[in-house]
């Protein structure tokens, strides 16, 4: 009966086997970045969220702080002059705040 109850366990269970897929690797390598260049890398991530950008064009969008988001983005307009513009969304409790540049 005890032979039972270990198949029964072990088909319930599986084996060590099969939790490779989720195993978590011990090694970390981004611990060695500072918190700038975390921050780049979170932005250059963050950029890909909102469509493809254009050549000569330039996006980031990052957490500053857990209550504050930045979304920067630089083109080159048909009158061939360089633009930006940057928004800021501030999290609170009851809501999201947009800040953004030359608005009200």
């Amino acid at each position: 009966m005890k032979d039972v109850f270990q198949k029964a366990f072990k088909l319930l269970i599986g084996n060590d086997a099969s939790l490779e897929p989720f195993q978590v690797s011990k090694k970390r390598p981004f611990k060695e970045l500072s918190e700038r260049e975390l921050i780049q890398l979170e932005s250059k991530i963050g950029a890909k969220l909102f469509g493809p950008i254009s050549p000569g064009s330039r996006r980031e969008f990052f957490n500053e702080d857990p209550k504050n988001w930045i979304w920067h983005e630089e083109w080159t307009g048909s009158d061939k002059k360089r633009h930006s513009m940057t928004t800021r969304y501030e999290v609170h409790a009851e809501g999201i705040l947009k800040v953004s540049e030359n608005e009200p």
